[in-house]
């Protein structure tokens, strides 16, 4: 899909979560798509962008990539939910369970 007008971030996000180099870089991330379209918008908006134009959307695609990497907020969910999936193998390998 090419852009030819501007879009408000959170359309363009749901765009670029079907991109190949978004969801390459998602792939070894469990938190939620859901979770990080959230925080990415907000982050975004925060920086005070509301819409995309054309010729920002390749630019704004390599700063998605880059926030997955490096957003601190992504990596608490992270560490939470591998948090998480720890306790319920333990929960699972108890004799009581």
């Amino acid at each position: 899909m090419m852009l030819i007008e501007s879009l408000p971030v959170e359309i363009y996000m749901e765009y670029a979560f079907e991109r190949v180099e978004i969801k390459a870089s998602l792939e070894n991330i469990r938190v939620d798509d859901f979770e990080i379209k959230k925080l990415l918008v907000a982050h975004f908006k925060g920086m005070g962008l509301f819409s995309v134009e054309p010729a920002m959307a390749p630019i704004l695609l390599k700063k998605i990539i880059d926030y997955v990497k490096t957003s601190p907020d992504i990596m608490k969910l992270e560490r939470a939910v591998r948090l998480r999936e720890m306790r319920i193998k333990r929960v699972k390998g108890s004799k009581d369970y």
